[in-house]
């Protein structure tokens, strides 16, 4: 099994995405349902259509809660970078890269969510913002 854990800022789309990818939600508390903001690790998993099972570990965004932040990506081997193109590149952002870097995670994709909305910050940025990171030459999906 795979596990690949999310990182990003506040709100910009990280359990909509495994939601998406899995069809669980990873909100498991009642108060996260009604903030619509992740507080705890969140875990969703799927198998895909090679029989390959991946499982996911939500991050909470938001800076009160980096502690579960940190407990989730520190196992992880692989990470996904999440940033709304909408909103851009923010301060959880850059933090949560950074902790990618200190932990060590070699592994992941950066995924630009809610293209629908508008886009407020282009691949090349994203590039730019990444340069020298373990996220260097990671991969970029627009969704």
């Amino acid at each position: 099994m795979y596990v690949i854990a999310t990182a990003g800022h506040v709100d910009h789309g990280k359990s909509t995405l495994v939601n998406a990818l899995t069809t669980m939600d990873p909100d498991r508390w009642e108060e996260e349902k009604q903030r619509g903001l992740t507080i705890d690790l969140g875990f969703a998993w799927t198998t895909l259509e090679s029989g390959t099972n991946v499982a996911f570990v939500d991050v909470p965004g938001h800076e009160r809660f980096i502690a579960n932040t940190l407990a989730g990506l520190g196992p992880a081997p692989a990470v996904m970078l999440v940033i709304a193109a909408d909103e851009g590149w923010k301060e959880q952002t850059s933090e949560h890269l950074e902790a990618i870097d200190a932990l060590g995670i070699e592994r992941g994709i950066i995924v630009l969510t809610r293209m629908d909305n508008g886009q407020r910050i282009s691949e090349a940025e994203v590039r730019d913002k990444v340069a020298g990171t373990s996220l260097s030459v990671a991969p970029i999906f627009a969704v």
